[in-house]
């Protein structure tokens, strides 16, 4: 076949599961956090910790 043609099927392809799996947007993050709040603080903390406290 043709190399062109191949290489647009290709380009394509990466095209379509580029926009299919890249992150979400915000608008939509935020929506979701609205829907789920106690699964977005359970993330968030898994995320971004507490600092540990040092006790002398």
């Amino acid at each position: 076949m043709n190399y062109k043609f191949l290489s647009t099927v290709v380009l394509l392809a990466a095209s379509a599961i580029y926009f299919a799996f890249r992150s979400p947007s915000g608008e939509k993050l935020n929506v979701w956090k609205t829907a789920n709040p106690g699964n977005a603080a359970r993330i968030e903390a898994h995320i971004h910790p507490a600092p540990e406290i040092e006790v002398e």
